[in-house]
């Protein structure tokens, strides 16, 4: 063959060479190395030489392992695979594939593959490409420098303004996610990097309302903003979106979670003991969680389910509730934004020094169920979160201490109005 044809006779480096496999491969010592064992083939499809070490003195068991090591190669090589010259974009679209994978399987939320998506084909690339995508994603995975990554949260904070430490952190996450899952796969040589630690030592307060704010948007979303001129397809839109945003705060559920809610998942009721009450029931199934685990949820304000109901089209229990009132196809995120930004508006709601979205309404629910007295514990179970997240990302609100003085000065009604003596 023509590793042992030309490659066998005794060198300044190579010594003791025994091909295998008819020549396929040569295990062989080397002067540096020693004792120790090595391998080598030729991969002509990539025009290198593909070397290891055996890591054994005894010659029979190099035998044994270049001849599975041969083997090995050839397996990957008929699945496609490089064993030189990967490019990075090569190695993000095979690991995109797999999260896709789960996604169809419930591991895995098609929202959280977008942010994985975004991690990887926007920030690694930029990275790796000093600030060019198209750079970046056509560099060699065996050409990088493992110790440039140390820099990468440093890189994220000068290229991005204002962008938090836990985000960089969670990207650094997902990134050794991508070098493990290459690594396991037999694409890349190298399992982790090493990143700057961070450390987030005082969790961010969530950007949400004060009792006042959310008195304002009540009263506008209740009293002034629908508008009977506006035609009957755009006040039905906003009769949805006004008891999404009312029953948001009631349940502090996720936006993505109430979106997707069906008819099915609900259930409306009274109790004898609060005859001038409804409540709502909502099983929140598995597959629309973000933590992917169903839970219950008990709430005031189930009226605010039959009004939906009143106005909508599509009200069969497969039927989801928050629908274009036309084709029974989920509100867009567009439509829902659109429409927020005009709320805000209306009500008069500054938004300056603070990054207020539908995901404020979720925080104000939880610190008014806070302020109110409800354990953490409770809290963290109607919201799908632990009890950690809640304690450190409303540590500001400690809800046993402050009730025995607040409680003093005010109440809070059903929708977390302000009541004073």
């Amino acid at each position: 063959m023509i590793i042992a044809q030309h490659k066998c006779s005794a060198t300044k480096t190579f010594v003791d060479q025994h091909p295998i496999l008819g020549g396929d491969a040569i295990v062989y010592r080397t002067r540096q190395n020693g004792e120790i064992y090595q391998f080598r083939t030729w991969i002509p499809a990539e025009k290198k030489y593909y070397r290891k070490t055996l890591k054994t003195r005894d010659l029979d068991t190099a035998l044994e392992r270049g001849k599975q090591l041969f083997y090995d190669i050839q397996l990957q090589l008929r699945t496609g695979r490089k064993l030189f010259g990967l490019k990075v974009g090569e190695l993000v679209e095979e690991f995109l594939k797999y999260q896709e994978q789960r996604v169809a399987t419930g591991l895995i939320t098609h929202g959280r593959y977008l942010t994985i998506k975004t991690q990887l084909t926007k920030h690694l690339y930029e990275f790796l490409g000093d600030r060019s995508p198209k750079v970046g994603s056509n560099r060699q995975i065996n050409e990088i420098d493992k110790s440039k990554f140390y820099n990468f949260a440093q890189h994220r904070r000068l290229t991005s303004a204002g962008v938090k430490d836990v985000t960089i952190r969670n990207e650094q996450t997902t990134l050794n996610a991508l070098f493990k899952w290459g690594y396991r796969n037999g694409y890349i040589h190298f399992e982790t990097v090493d990143f700057e630690e961070i450390r987030i030592r005082n969790a961010d307060r969530r950007d949400t309302f004060t009792f006042e704010e959310w008195r304002l948007i009540y009263d506008y979303l209740e009293q002034d903003w629908i508008n009977r001129d506006d035609g009957d397809d755009i006040n039905i839109l906003k009769k949805l979106i006004r008891d999404f945003c009312i029953i948001k705060v009631n349940t502090f559920m996720r936006f993505g979670e109430l979106r997707q809610l069906k008819w099915e998942n609900i259930r409306i009721f009274t109790q004898d003991e609060f005859p001038d009450e409804t409540f709502v029931e909502i099983q929140i199934p598995k597959e629309i969680a973000k933590n992917r685990k169903s839970r219950t949820v008990m709430a005031r304000g189930g009226q605010h389910f039959t009004r939906l109901k009143q106005a909508s089209n599509f009200t069969g229990n497969k039927d989801f509730i928050f629908t274009d009132r036309r084709t029974g196809k989920i509100i867009s995120k567009k439509k829902f934004y659109t429409l927020w930004d005009e709320i805000l508006n209306g009500a008069g709601i500054s938004r300056e020094g603070r990054k207020l979205s539908f995901y404020s309404l979720r925080h104000f629910g939880i610190t008014a169920r806070l302020y109110a007295g409800v354990s953490m514990e409770d809290l963290s179970r109607l919201a799908g979160t632990s009890y950690a997240f809640i304690e450190n990302h409303y540590s500001h609100v400690d809800g046993k201490r402050l009730m025995k003085q607040i409680m003093k000065d005010f109440t809070l009604d059903k929708d977390g109005f302000v009541h004073r003596p």
